[in-house]
């Protein structure tokens, strides 16, 4: 049976990152550099407080749009409560209105008829029986 060896994780420091030209990486530090990659997971870390930090940002900011939703629906509502009272004052102040236009076509026809009474000289039945008979 063959024992199991455990993973070497020891690797040396190298000593200078770049070559002479002082542009290129040593040959060192590429391995050095492509182990710790491979050490670290391959993939940027993740950074618990910012998270939490953003999440309580977007909590915040959630809770100061759903303030400003609200808002918004109770001005609708007041806007919508005063649309109400207009209409049922307008509706009022036209069945007025209508009223007040038959009052004025009856009389409009009331002294039209009575002027052309009195001109013919017509007694007062003859005025009643004209005024009946135009209705």
């Amino acid at each position: 049976m063959s024992a199991t060896k455990a993973a070497n994780y020891q690797i040396g420091f190298p000593q200078g990152p770049l070559t002479n030209d002082g542009r290129t990486l040593t040959a060192e530090w590429q391995r050095f550099l492509l182990w710790l990659f491979n050490r670290t997971g391959g993939a940027q870390g993740i950074d618990g407080r910012y998270v939490a930090e953003q999440g309580a940002q977007n909590t915040s900011d959630l809770t100061a749009v759903e303030k400003t939703a609200e808002q918004a629906l109770a001005n609708a509502q007041e806007a919508l409560d005063e649309a109400q009272v207009l209409l049922a004052e307008t509706r009022a102040a036209a069945a007025l209105l209508r009223k007040t236009l038959a009052k004025i076509d009856e009389l409009a026809i009331l002294s039209a008829t009575t002027s052309a009474c009195a001109r013919a000289g017509q007694s007062d039945a003859g005025v009643i029986f004209a005024i009946t008979r135009t209705r």
